[in-house]
């Protein structure tokens, strides 16, 4: 039966206590940090309101035969509010992701990131709401009317 010896990587004299990590400084200071603190919980209450944006803009799936066409301003409210949400939200989930897969252990950061886990079953809501609203409006009118809306043609156009 073989024997097999494990290896070490680092050179003698260069053993270090300290584990590899991300340097994710320029986002936050660290997880302890008040400015993290508040862009956490800044996020959090943004997905709440925009939730109250969608609900008074009336955004949502419609029944067949219902149509109802957003002013141009709604379209850009909404879209606006849920394309900075949804890339504040990425931001937020990577550093924390970045924290996690150095330190597992890091039990703040597994919690917060937990949070945020919890914040996305309303974020898939209402982009699910948003898709729905956008396949019940005159995609053409909204181009020719929005600049905003030309330049998300594309993606409009798959959801119409």
């Amino acid at each position: 039966m073989r024997e097999y010896a494990l290896a070490s990587n680092s050179a003698p004299g260069n053993e270090t206590d300290e584990l590899p990590h991300w340097d994710l400084t320029p986002l936050f200071p660290g997880l302890a940090a008040p400015e993290f603190a508040a862009g956490f919980t800044d996020l959090l209450q943004a997905i709440d309101g925009l939730a109250v944006l969608f609900e008074e803009l009336d955004i949502r799936e419609r029944p067949a035969g219902e149509w109802r066409s957003a002013g141009v301003v709604d379209f850009e409210r909404a879209l606006l509010a849920l394309n900075d949400i949804e890339q504040w939200f990425e931001s937020m989930s990577s550093y924390l992701y970045g924290h996690m897969t150095t330190d597992s252990r890091n039990e703040l950061a597994q919690a917060r990131y937990s949070q945020l886990q919890e914040r996305t079953v309303l974020l898939s809501t209402l982009e699910v709401r948003f898709n729905a609203w956008i396949g019940t409006q005159d995609i053409d009118r909204l181009i020719a009317q929005s600049s905003m809306a030309a330049a998300h043609e594309y993606p409009l156009r798959q959801l119409h």
